[in-house]
């Protein structure tokens, strides 16, 4: 009996616990659309893997841009490359811009065939030598700091041909969070700034950029960033800056499990963070629907689109505890400290099990004693069958490491 206490104790007392299995999975790829690339993966021993549903991310895409063209008739979508890597060539498929935040995403846009016009290049630290590819490209350059924009002053006097640029807004103590992103509100209408974004003989000044935040738990503070960047449009009009566009990026959830440390967890549909956003806008700066509007959904378009797949390497059984040790790694799946996992089990046929759920520690496959990927309620497994983890297509790929082991390979099912 002591022994079935402290089990018990061991699982529920971890903050990822759950109550019971997760029932609802129709917002990821189906079974009919994964069986065939799991039978493959399974019959040639290569697992670990991350499949990646393009279906999927054409319905968000489209779904995005028509909750957009209900306010605005210039809509932009533009992708995160950051998110994941992986799907850069569907999404410039479906017409999205890039959004890179470093020299080699930069370099990575321009491989792909995406024009200038079509890349939008953010980030606290951007290289000379890439500025002056994203100035001669044409690209957007928004501005993070002031330092950065007095160097561009500098260096127009060198490059002399004219470059867009925006500026990312720190809504510090306006919106929902504290960021040491983006131009304080003091310093963007500093005389000195507004000496070079107002009539600047190279430098073409065209829109804000606002981040959100990560995981929006509530629309009315999607809501209230919106309105402070309104007011923040209205004052630099009054200044006599031409804004043409508001940037918006972050906040939009996906459909995981609730991350730890969250209060509450009610997923929003796009159109809800749209309308709060243009609601926001509108209260401030009357023109708002005459405006571009760039969106930066990321989460949303590709965290519920990739699964990870792995394969259970043995188990070990305790009375109401199950041990499970598999060929995936937190390397592979970094955010699986960030929320709890959502995980279906499959044996050799690919089959759902039917036995019973019991409480269950997963470790990974590297030398790690704190390699833990999964602790809650889960179905009997046994060696050999094969661990679904669904809804991780946001950053893991991208954060994910080398370490011991190579990165998985990504499969992709088209449209």
């Amino acid at each position: 009996m002591r022994k079935i206490i402290s089990a018990l104790f061991y699982i529920t007392h971890h903050p990822s616990f759950t109550f019971g299995m997760r029932s609802d999975y129709s917002y990821f790829p189906s079974d009919e659309r994964l069986n065939p690339i799991i039978q493959t993966i399974f019959k040639k021993s290569e697992t670990p893997a991350f499949i990646l549903d393009a279906q999927i991310i054409q319905q968000r895409f489209d779904a995005a841009k028509q909750a957009l063209r209900k306010y605005w008739k210039k809509p932009v979508i533009a992708y995160s490359f950051k998110t994941n890597y992986a799907p850069i060539d569907i999404v410039r498929c479906l017409g999205a811009y890039a959004e890179v935040t470093s020299g080699r995403e930069l370099k990575l846009a321009l491989s792909k065939d995406y024009p200038g016009s079509h890349i939008i290049f953010n980030g606290p630290h951007k290289e000379q030598m890439a500025i002056r590819t994203a100035w001669s490209k044409g690209a957007l350059i928004q501005v993070d700091n002031t330092q950065e924009l007095f160097d561009l002053d500098a260096l127009s006097k060198s490059m002399r041909i004219p470059v867009r640029i925006g500026i990312r807004v720190n809504l510090s103590g306006q919106g929902p969070h504290i960021s040491h992103f983006g131009m304080s509100l003091t310093d963007l209408f500093h005389r000195d700034v507004l000496r070079i974004i107002n009539n600047h003989r190279y430098i073409r000044m065209e829109g804000i950029h606002f981040h959100v935040g990560t995981d929006i738990e509530s629309l009315s503070v999607f809501e209230q960033s919106a309105r402070a960047a309104g007011q923040v449009i209205k004052q630099l009009v009054n200044e006599g800056v031409m804004i043409k566009y508001i940037n918006c990026g972050g906040g939009v959830m996906s459909h995981g499990n609730k991350p730890f440390g969250y209060n509450v967890w009610k997923p929003y549909t796009f159109p809800d963070y749209i309308k709060a956003l243009y609601t926001g806008l509108r209260s401030q700066y009357s023109d708002t629907d005459k405006l571009i509007v760039y969106i930066e959904p990321g989460r949303y378009l590709i965290d519920d689109a990739v699964v990870f797949v792995s394969r259970v390497l043995r188990v070990k059984t305790e009375r109401l505890k199950q041990t499970l040790y598999i060929d995936g790694s937190t390397a592979m799946l970094p955010l699986s400290q960030y929320r709890p996992q959502i995980i279906r089990p499959y044996p050799h046929a690919f089959e759902k099990r039917k036995d019973s759920i019991v409480p269950t520690i997963m470790f990974g496959a590297t030398c790690r004693e704190n390699d833990i990927l999964y602790r809650g309620w889960l179905t009997k497994v046994s060696p050999g069958d094969l661990l679904l983890f669904y809804c991780v297509g946001a950053y893991n790929q991208s954060l994910g490491s080398d370490f011991i082991f190579q990165k998985p390979n990504t499969h992709t099912l088209p449209f």
